[in-house]
């Protein structure tokens, strides 16, 4: 056996992220005021945070899977600082509830710190990119359905993480076909499943247990699986 003198490139699509400003059917709710007073802003310019929301939360539709911006957060850390970014063959995106797509560039450093995260992510919601238009690192872009996310990525293969039964394991599922670019999705919210209808595009699932794994849990073995060589008789 011997290694793939060229590798896959993988783009790593979190889906359905639960990253929103605050709706503006809850938008008068007392915690949202108190919380934007707090924070000095106005409240349809903060996002919706079920830390500090979840009361006004239950009146919303799927409320108790929305307002999770900490999701994003791991995601973007774990990527931006994997090998398989730092050797040049990844490229990081994520998809909102609200389809907006958000690119993110490979030189992104982002804060550690969540609250200055949130800040961030408050910004290029409003500006549309951070930190500047002249020289962005991150930009955002509404009216992306996934399916369109997807395919304008035009990889040879799509991977799309579900729970379900354990077949192969992911390095074995990420090996068994050649490959130039390989588009993986994951799930970005804490709970549930993908509302849009990706069957068009001809996905291979990929399951690591019946159970709701954490999106970290599931992104970090992907991005272990994907840095490995890929090997060839």
């Amino acid at each position: 056996m011997r290694s793939s003198p060229n590798p896959p490139r993988f783009v790593f699509i979190l889906a359905e992220s639960e990253l929103e400003a605050v709706p503006k059917d809850i938008l008068n709710d007392r915690c949202i005021l108190a919380n934007a007073r707090t924070r000095e802003k106005k409240p349809f310019n903060i996002l919706l945070d079920a830390s500090f929301h979840h009361a006004a939360m239950n009146k919303l539709d799927e409320g108790e899977r929305r307002g999770r911006p900490d999701i994003v957060h791991f995601f973007l850390m774990l990527c931006l600082d994997s090998r398989l970014n730092h050797a040049g063959r990844l490229r990081t995106i994520v998809h909102t509830r609200n389809d907006e797509r958000i690119t993110i560039s490979p030189e992104t450093r982002l804060p550690p710190s969540y609250h200055r995260f949130v800040g961030l992510m408050e910004s290029l919601f409003q500006n549309g990119t951070v930190p500047s238009s002249e020289k962005p690192l991150m930009r955002a872009e509404k009216g992306w359905a996934l399916i369109d996310v997807i395919k304008a990525e035009k990889c040879d293969r799509l991977i799309v993480l579900d729970a379900g039964d354990i077949g192969a394991t992911p390095a074995e599922t990420i090996s068994s076909k050649p490959a130039e670019s390989i588009a993986v999705v994951i799930g970005g919210f804490p709970s549930g499943s993908l509302h849009a209808d990706l069957s068009p595009l001809n996905p291979e699932k990929l399951s690591l247990g019946e159970d709701m794994l954490k999106v970290w849990t599931v992104t970090s073995e992907m991005l272990a699986a994907a840095y490995s060589p890929i090997k060839e008789p």
